[in-house]
């Protein structure tokens, strides 16, 4: 049987990174006394995708941006796999060859999946492409590199958990797609930009269940 390839999201999907996120940036903001609240998390949330630059200006303008962004982008320690993530990743290692595209930088990366990089033949970071999610072009080291693996585009998966920059990408590049709700979008708003429902999942925990057959 051949090999296909399994593309994932790194945010969200494969690290728990949006739950974090939110209360790190929650306890940088409050210690200097600026606002936080059900409603402003919303705003964040919808501005998650965009650089940090942007999220902090248009929250709390007149804020120190620069300041915040610093803080909330120091990487103090990993953050963990989404429940059920590792032993997903062990089991899907065996049958397929699994990969990564993230808008995140190499450094940063490379700290967070450190214990368990082995796991993936490659990984594409901002910093390894000029062209991003959902820009169709940030797909092609991706392909280029499966094609080293011979594994061409129709035999290669995507997941991830962003309507923006996870599904707009794929359905540019008609690939076949997995939603996960373990970052910012639930199921209901993944099947109202037109996932197929059944593609919609809980986190990246009940890939094999789906793709193992």
């Amino acid at each position: 049987m051949t090999r296909r390839g399994l593309c994932l999201d790194l945010d969200g999907t494969i690290i728990d990174s949006c739950h974090y996120g939110l209360r790190k940036l929650e306890a940088i903001v409050r210690a200097r006394d600026l606002p936080y609240d059900p409603e402003i998390e919303k705003k964040i949330i919808s501005l998650w995708v965009g650089p940090p630059e942007k999220i902090i200006s248009e929250v709390w303008p007149g804020s120190d941006t620069k300041d915040i962004v610093k803080a909330w982008g120091k990487d103090d320690k990993p953050i963990s796999l989404v429940p059920g993530g590792f032993e997903a990743l062990i089991n899907l290692f065996c049958f397929f060859y699994l990969s990564i595209l993230t808008s995140r930088g190499r450094e940063s990366t490379n700290f967070h999946i450190e214990s368990y990089r082995h796991l993936f033949r490659f990984v594409v970071t901002h910093n390894d492409t000029e062209f991003h999610k959902p820009d169709p072009r940030s797909m092609h080291p991706v392909f280029t590199n499966y094609e080293m693996l011979d594994v061409q585009q129709e035999n290669i998966i995507f997941v991830g958990d962003n309507i923006d920059a996870d599904w707009k990408l794929a359905q540019s590049l008609e690939m076949e797609f997995y939603a996960v709700t373990s970052g910012v979008h639930s199921k209901d708003e993944f099947i109202a930009a037109g996932v197929n429902p059944d593609c919609v999942l809980n986190t990246i925990a009940d890939l094999p269940k789906i793709l193992i057959k």
